[in-house]
């Protein structure tokens, strides 16, 4: 017993050395990773230099991927309406994959090491996605980034994009919103989320689309006295707002301008022309016009709650531009109406200089509306299929019977895809404008 006990101060004395050695270089390491999570926001909104995002191409499948509960008319369902209705031509399959209860086991998953997007990427690289946009801390607004340290949230994130790339997915990330903070709550805690995303989007030669310094510069112009909380809640995430700009922000990156939709009548000559539509059965009277419409595309318009905080609708209108121009009408105010719709009333210089019809009331709304039930429907399938991927382990007798819900997943897909596709056509609307004074 004294032998051992005599060793044991051996081995503790010749240690000793060794552990006062260690001990100020892990305390210069800790110091340097907290002040690695408290940069300025000043500092931390520098941008390395990051890969443009290739746009897509007719029939690629589309993932987003991140802490975002899908379902939930989120800015996954805005980018699957935008192309369903506005680029009708790609055919583009949207999936979203996410779960907004990721953070809350984040804690856990940080002691043991374990990568906490694995599960995630694990149902995104069965499907074979051609681009995946991943959006990890955009949901609950870098809450996820104070559980886990910025050595495992920057280790899991390479893991998931080291396994998408691997198979075979150009990797997009998204950068978490700015918010103002809130009582005692750290102010650079998102600008620091921000800024390892942006590092490994750099090092990986990744496309970045920079959501946190799009809102951060938008705070800057505001008045201190109009707090910028319209895109972004320190409790809840993204605002319905927020989701309409982040949806923007994703479709400038990843999607081509979509055509004009313009409809031009000269009424003085009695002529029509149209850019992504076709006119027909014109006819022209001192006070009235009326004409049949056929778009190859119709606007996308959100519910009034994602578009009543945002300061600018510029982005959302140049991706929905939906116009009526009309000449030569008599001087005066004159009211549209699309089928038994009123749109609303115009001065005769309005309708020749143009009017932006997207904001406004038409049966486009409907066609809308209906689409996005569809979109929802289709998001909680995608969930179902994801989780069956995510499945544990099963035996080897059991994978054909897997296999075979997965392919009949897949089936349903495509034949509700077929199904919102075809409720997104635009019909022949009969247009008409009459003078009112």
């Amino acid at each position: 017993m004294l032998s051992t006990t005599s060793d044991s101060r051996r081995a503790f004395r010749e240690r000793l050395p060794l552990a006062v050695l260690l001990f100020p270089l892990l305390a210069l390491v800790t110091r340097a990773d907290a002040a690695a999570a408290s940069l300025p926001a000043a500092e931390a909104a520098s941008v390395p230099a990051t890969q443009p995002a290739a746009k897509l191409r007719s029939g690629q499948r589309l993932i987003f991927l991140g802490d975002f509960t899908p379902g939930q008319h989120g800015y996954p369902t805005y980018v699957a309406d935008y192309l369903a209705l506005r680029r009708p031509e790609l055919k583009i399959d949207v999936r979203a994959i996410g779960s907004d209860r990721m953070w809350k086991v984040s804690r856990g998953l940080e002691i043991h090491g374990k990568p906490f997007l694995r599960p995630l990427t694990a149902a995104a690289v069965p499907m074979k996605g051609d681009v995946v946009v991943v959006a990890f801390g955009f949901e609950m607004a870098g809450l996820a980034y104070r559980q886990v340290s910025c050595y495992y949230f920057t280790k899991h994130l390479d893991a998931a994009i080291a396994d998408l790339r691997q198979g075979g997915s150009q990797v997009v990330l998204i950068t978490p919103a700015y918010s103002p903070p809130v009582g005692d709550a750290d102010p650079d805690m998102l600008a620091q989320t921000a800024q390892t995303i942006r590092e490994r989007a750099a090092a990986g030669g990744l496309a970045l689309i920079d959501l946190y310094e799009r809102t951060r510069a938008a705070q800057a112009t505001t008045a201190r006295s109009q707090p910028f909380s319209e895109v972004t809640d320190r409790r809840r995430g993204l605002t319905p707002a927020g989701q309409t700009l982040a949806a923007c922000l994703a479709l400038q990156a990843l999607v081509e301008p979509a055509p004009l939709c313009e409809a031009t009548i000269a009424a003085a000559s009695g002529k029509a022309d149209g850019h992504g539509c076709q006119v027909s059965e014109l006819r022209v009277t001192p006070d009235e016009v009326s004409f049949r419409r056929k778009d190859d595309a119709l606007p996308v318009w959100p519910p009034a709650d994602a578009v009543a905080g945002l300061k600018d609708l510029a982005d959302l209108k140049e991706l929905n531009r939906y116009r009526l121009v009309v000449t030569g009408l008599k001087a005066g105010a004159w009211k549209l109406r699309v089928e038994a719709m009123e749109v609303g009333t115009f001065t005769a210089q309005q309708l020749a200089d143009g009017v932006e019809l997207c904001p406004e009331n038409g049966p486009w709304r409907s066609v809308a509306a209906t689409v996005r039930e569809l979109t929802l429907a289709q998001e909680t399938i995608v969930e179902a299929l994801a989780k069956t991927v995510q499945a544990p382990a099963m035996p080897d007798e059991a994978q054909p019977q897997r296999q075979a819900l997965v392919d009949k997943i897949e089936r349903l897909i495509r034949d509700r895809q077929k199904t919102r596709d075809k409720a997104a056509q635009a019909p022949t609307w009969i247009w008409t404008l009459h003078r009112v004074d």
